[in-house]
């Protein structure tokens, strides 16, 4: 081999190195991705169908329901499979007609307060007709 071929196959194998680690590196660092349906419910109460991906695996995540003071009004856990996904329902009731947001995230200490918020999604009661 000469010169020339060993610096190409020395940059070829460098290049490939750079793409295989940028890859990895990426997707451990997904940020975890959340939906919430649906996004708006009646009066008395709604059950929302959570669903999520990219948490960590067999591990307990938490959520809770702000006002648009952010005073907390419902909060809850659930529970990742051994992928890190989420399919649960939870109910929201006995809240005051207005705008929401429920954030989702770790409670490590299980005190009741997210300790890292994660993603979240807006939720409305009652439902405005369009």
């Amino acid at each position: 081999m000469n010169a020339l071929s060993v610096i190409k196959c020395v940059c070829g194998l460098a290049i490939v190195i750079f793409l295989v680690t940028n890859a990895l590196h990426m997707s451990v660092y997904a940020k975890p991705a959340v939906s919430v349906s649906p996004s708006c419910g009646p009066k008395s109460g709604v059950n929302v169908s959570i669903k999520a991906n990219g948490f960590a695996a067999d591990e307990i995540a938490s959520w809770e329901l702000k006002d648009s003071d952010g005073k907390t009004r419902l909060n809850g856990y659930f529970h990742t499979d051994s992928d890190g996904n989420v399919n649960d329902q939870t109910a929201i009731e006995d809240v005051e007609k207005g705008h929401y947001q429920i954030y989702f995230g770790y409670d490590t200490n299980y005190d009741g307060r997210l300790d890292s918020e994660i993603d979240h999604s807006e939720i409305t009661i009652p439902c405005q007709n369009k």
